[in-house]
């Protein structure tokens, strides 16, 4: 039994249970011109330059994928391995950055902005995926009840939002 981010690789012993849609948002540092814009939409994002996760990343496929979609190629300045690396990097003012909105934390509010696009809605999707022919004991039964739970207290909270 896995969590992942969709889409994974059809596989028919292997279920596959969308939990939830999780937006994408714009993620730029407090002083960057887009912070202070009242709309912000795709075709602002073309000249920026990104800082993303690393190419193994299925998130910076799918940040790759919407900048394709919206007739652009992401200049990219810097690749991390961690979330918490590129939002230094994008507060530093290194770039901007695509990210999902479980990214956004707290203490963020002092140095980075978070920005839902005017004319946009990347999004991805988390789901638990698990081998069909595995025994699933009632532990692992539970769990899923449990994150089948909490997954709904999310969407919630991004509906809310």
């Amino acid at each position: 039994m896995a969590l992942v981010a969709l889409p994974v690789k059809d596989e028919p012993r292997i279920h596959v249970e969308t939990l939830l849609r999780e937006p994408l948002l714009l993620v730029v540092s407090r002083d960057h011109p887009l912070a202070s814009r009242p709309k912000v939409t795709a075709a602002d994002l073309a000249g920026e330059t990104f800082v993303m996760m690393g190419t193994a990343s299925s998130l910076a496929q799918q940040v790759r994928s919407f900048c394709g979609d919206h007739h652009f190629e992401p200049r990219l300045r810097y690749r991390c391995s961690q979330v918490s690396t590129v939002k230094e990097f994008v507060s530093l003012g290194v770039g901007i950055s695509i990210l999902p909105r479980m990214a956004r934390a707290d203490g963020d509010d002092a140095s980075l902005v978070y920005i839902t696009l005017a004319d946009a809605e990347p999004y991805r999707e988390i789901a638990v995926i698990r081998h069909m022919q595995r025994y699933q004991s009632r532990g692992a039964e539970q769990f899923l009840t449990l994150l089948r739970e909490h997954a709904a207290r999310m969407v919630e909270r991004f509906s809310a939002a």
